[in-house]
């Protein structure tokens, strides 16, 4: 049977993502989830991931600062906080800060079956 699970902010550490990004998994298969993972993401200032695709579902809930969502050969989002913006897989795309503060956000995505 599982249990509840709950993750403090200050628990987990941080790695590198593509372009500098900062991210820490807060729920993964280690708390409970098979096919879900939860990540807290810092965008500093001047971030730009680059172009990349995946092969999963992402969510992005945006909790502070401001960052683009470039869709390559498409639309360009501008999200603030409180938006939640879903990038289905197959979709290249990139995430540029451009503002003067670090972006911070949660980042859900399905996982590929093990």
């Amino acid at each position: 049977m599982q249990q509840i699970k709950v993750v403090r902010p200050s628990e987990g550490t941080f790695g590198p993502g593509a372009g500098g990004l900062q991210k820490k998994d807060l729920v993964d298969e280690t708390v409970g989830p098979i096919r879900i993972v939860v990540r807290y993401a810092e965008l500093v200032p001047g971030l730009d991931s680059g172009e990349h695709v995946r092969d999963r579902e992402e969510i992005l809930y945006y909790l502070s600062g401001e960052l683009d969502v470039e869709v390559t050969g498409g639309e360009s989002y501008h999200l603030t906080p409180g938006c939640t913006i879903f990038i289905p897989p197959g979709i290249k795309h990139r995430h540029v800060n451009r503002g003067k503060e670090t972006v911070r956000q949660l980042f859900i995505q399905t996982e590929v079956a093990k």
